[in-house]
C-alpha cells in the first residue's frame, strides 16, 4: 500500500482521533463492568483532514497566519509529524462562530 506523506499523516490523525474516542466511550460507558460490543464500535466518521494550505484557502487567511495562530485560534487542529491538520467539520464550525 503506497501512500503519499500527506495521505499517511491524515490517516494517522484519523486513527488517533478514533483511538481517543474509543477509549473515552469504553471508560465512560463501562462503570466498572465489561464493555459490550456496542461500546467498542467506533463512531462513523467522515471527518476529512485538511492540510495547512487547504485550511488557509478555506478560511481565506494566509498560510503564514494559519501557522502562527493555529494553536490559539484553532485548538482542534493537530500536528502530525511536520504537518498541521485541521478536521474539516471542526473548521466549518469555527467559521460559523459569532
Amino acid at each position: 500500500m503506497a501512500l503519499s506523506l500527506p495521505e499517511a499523516a491524515a490517516l494517522l490523525a484519523q486513527v488517533g482521533a478514533v483511538e481517543v474516542s474509543l477509549r473515552t466511550r469504553v471508560i465512560a460507558g463501562t462503570n466498572g463492568a465489561a464493555a459490550g460490543p456496542e461500546l467498542l464500535t467506533p463512531a462513523k466518521s467522515s471527518a476529512r483532514m485538511l492540510t495547512l494550505p487547504e485550511a488557509a484557502e478555506r478560511v481565506r487567511k494566509s498560510v503564514r497566519w494559519m501557522r502562527d495562530h493555529w494553536r490559539t485560534e484553532m485548538p482542534f487542529a493537530r500536528k502530525v509529524g511536520k504537518s498541521i491538520l485541521f478536521p474539516e467539520s471542526a473548521l466549518e464550525r469555527w467559521l460559523q462562530r459569532p
